[in-house]
């Protein structure tokens, strides 16, 4: 039982909480940070599924031309659908229905939560995402796409128990 993670992220998210007795405003900029980071999670994976889908970069498992196995996490492989997904363009509306919900959400994400803020109200939370996101990026640039190598992929190398087909 993972007891310590538990207790950790317990631990971390009293103390969270701890913030509203101090300020209201430090709060709620913790909090808009949280639901905008996790959008923006949510907007970039769908969106980089609506574009391998636009582009025809996503294939079914029955589509495999006999070349073995297909790791699905490898460069310049092609995306291979699971068990759930929609087809054609119902698929396709989906996700940009997504990507337009997640982008509204996202934006009204950074609102104050008063109708009328004050300087002390105003939620600033815009300002620290952007700074993180800004220094993500640069980082990236100058430093981490030199070092970073990617996911390890694990390959099985025992010998495969189906038959294989001849054609």
């Amino acid at each position: 039982m993972p007891l310590m993670s538990i207790l950790v992220t317990a631990t971390i998210t009293i103390l969270l909480s701890l913030i509203v007795i101090g300020s209201t405003t430090a709060f709620n900029i913790i909090v808009s940070l949280t639901v905008a980071c996790l959008y923006l999670s949510y907007l970039l994976a769908t969106s980089m599924l609506l574009y391998h889908r636009c582009i025809g970069n996503v294939s079914y498992p029955s589509s495999n031309t006999g070349m073995g196995r297909t790791l699905a996490n490898t460069t310049d492989a092609r995306l291979i659908w699971g068990q759930w997904h929609l087809r054609g363009a119902m698929g396709i509306a989906t996700n940009i229905l997504g990507c337009i919900y997640l982008t509204v959400i996202l934006i009204f994400s950074f609102f104050p939560a008063d109708a009328s803020p004050t300087p002390e109200g105003m939620n600033y939370s815009v300002a620290i995402w952007s700074f993180v996101i800004v220094f993500s990026i640069v980082y990236y640039l100058a430093y981490a796409r030199r070092v970073y190598d990617g996911p390890v992929v694990e390959v099985d190398t025992t010998p495969s128990i189906e038959p294989t087909l001849k054609q």
